[in-house]
């Protein structure tokens, strides 16, 4: 399952599904991120921690109206799954920093 994205003008929260293995408990998760407009393929891992019990976290090194693509992995005992399907979100703008509109004609 994909994980759920939020934006506001500073952050991209990125929520994850709990991983569910009867035989083998997962131990932690992997974050992986990409800005989308880069031509290379190259993910940058920004989270792995071996914490099961935190299912989300807030990326604050984005850029105001950036589109970035993620993609998480799962870890246990066994070793680390395929990535999940990659997701992309672009940063909300700042609505306070948006200029008047110039080129509005009324008839």
């Amino acid at each position: 399952s994909n994980p759920l994205l939020t934006s506001d003008s500073s952050s991209i929260k990125i929520v994850w599904p709990t991983a569910i293995d009867t035989n083998t408990p997962t131990t932690g998760y992997i974050i992986k991120r990409k800005e989308s407009n880069q031509n290379n393929n190259q993910f940058i891992e920004i989270y792995n921690q071996n914490r099961p019990d935190i299912l989300f976290y807030v990326d604050n090194n984005v850029i105001n109206g950036k589109e970035y693509s993620y993609k998480y992995k799962v870890k246990n005992i066994n070793g680390v799954s395929d990535s999940s399907d990659i997701i992309s979100i672009r940063v909300c703008m700042d609505l306070q920093n948006l200029s008047e509109p110039n080129l509005v004609n009324v008839t």
